[in-house]
């Protein structure tokens, strides 16, 4: 079977390293429900995917069973991470990227976007992303202080193309899922 992005979500070492890595250097490391709720659907729909392309003849039981696995590393990751209830504006982030659309620069990357997720199967995608994404950006900024350095770590496109552009809006660095091993490496060093 081959191991495609479904199946890295599944539960991605780097991310497991990178909470071990962060917390042994002081750095407070927070999510919220919406984080948790959003990667719950994701794995379900990852696990999905991936026992019905299998085709296997007891497919509702090993999809408890990977449910049951992959739940279970994401709550000893999320142990070692604060939640927060958090209250937030949706609208602040629903304008910034109503701004996106309306500039012909970001636009193509909004509309690549819509493209990719159709072409996966998403019927219902358009140029703006989920309300679940813009809750997470929203909450992102909601628990950002003056003079903090707050990371947004996340492999969803609507974040990932448009990271410069979260920073300038927000002040909110972006740090893709795959180049927290590279992140690390630079900090180990003291970069």
């Amino acid at each position: 079977m081959r191991l495609d992005s479904d199946i890295h979500a599944l539960y991605n070492e780097s991310v497991s390293q990178f909470i071990g890595f962060a917390t042994s250097r002081g750095a407070k490391l927070v999510s919220s429900g919406t984080v948790e709720n959003e990667t719950q659907e994701q794995l379900t729909g990852a696990i999905n995917r991936m026992v019905d392309r299998a085709s296997l003849r007891r497919a509702g039981q090993v999809k408890g069973i990977a449910q049951k696995k992959c739940w279970g590393r994401l709550a000893d990751l999320l142990k070692r991470i604060t939640v927060l209830p958090l209250e937030s504006n949706v609208e602040s982030v629903k304008s910034f990227y109503e701004g996106l659309l309306g500039n012909e620069a970001t636009r193509p990357k909004l509309e690549a976007l819509r493209n990719w997720r159709r072409n996966r199967g998403d019927k219902r995608a358009g140029l703006m992303p989920e309300e679940s994404d813009m809750k997470i950006l929203s909450e992102a900024v909601a628990v950002k202080r003056d003079g903090d350095t707050l990371f947004l770590v996340s492999n969803d496109r609507h974040f990932c193309e448009f990271g410069q552009e979260i920073e300038r809006a927000f002040d909110v660095r972006l740090l893709p899922v795959q180049n927290l091993n590279q992140f690390m490496i630079e900090h180990e060093r003291g970069n």
